[in-house]
């Protein structure tokens, strides 16, 4: 960092900031983000690849009819212009950023 980004942090009486501080929001659904991960890979252990629509489709199965549906419908009246009870692609784009060291996302191959 700059000095004279050092010197701005002092003015303003933030001396000191964290490395592992993020910016941004926390996803509501950030805790069963580790079943859906689960899920996901289970079905490529089956071959059975999902598409984008088709992976929104299933987050939206299974936060339907839960606790995690009314905290995204708090979350979404917030801060988005919407408040539906669904996720959107938006949300899928995150949630691969958050776990590309677990997923991968590539291109299927015919193997014949």
């Amino acid at each position: 960092m700059s000095v004279h980004g050092i010197r701005k942090r002092i003015t303003r009486g933030r001396e000191y900031i964290p490395y592992t501080c993020k910016a941004g929001l926390s996803s509501p659904l950030l805790a069963i983000e580790p079943a859906i991960v689960a899920i996901i890979l289970q079905m490529a252990r089956v071959r059975e690849s999902l598409s984008n629509s088709q992976a929104v489709e299933l987050v939206n199965s299974i936060v339907q009819g839960t606790e995690y549906q009314q905290k995204l419908v708090d979350f979404k009246s917030m801060y988005c212009s919407t408040s539906q009870p669904t996720v959107g692609v938006g949300y899928w784009r995150g949630f691969m950023r958050r776990n590309r060291n677990k997923i991968v996302n590539a291109v299927g191959k015919n193997m014949n």
